[in-house]
């Protein structure tokens, strides 16, 4: 059974994860969905090239650590992701995978982007 707080835990991850550059990953793959996830809402191509998407301080704080992302890909997969639009709407649809029971989808919008 799911608790109160597990919930509201799991709606904050995946405002998290519609928070992070989806569009760049290969929904496929964990790897590719993980780096995605550490790497937050620091946007890949405007990093300083010196900086690492894996270092310890970047300038968007909208990421997962390592753990949660392991986590996150095991309990959630992410069924479509509509990229930036002109007015900066985002929306990712995913689909629950806990305790194998792939029904629960969770549609999550994010608006606008600067850049």
């Amino acid at each position: 059974m799911t608790t109160l707080v597990r919930q509201w835990l799991d709606f904050a991850l995946l405002q998290s994860a519609a928070e992070t550059y989806l569009d760049k990953a290969d929904f496929t793959d964990e790897t590719s969905i993980q780096t995605a996830l550490t790497t937050g809402n620091n946007h890949p191509e405007l990093l300083n090239p010196q900086q690492s998407p894996d270092a310890a301080i970047l300038p968007g704080k909208t990421r997962f650590t390592d753990v949660d992302a392991q986590w996150f890909t095991e309990h959630y997969e992410i069924v479509d992701h509509r990229a930036n639009t002109s007015s900066g709407f985002s929306a990712t649809l995913f689909r629950s995978a806990i305790n194998g029971v792939r029904d629960d989808f969770q549609r999550i919008s994010r608006f606008t982007e600067f850049l």
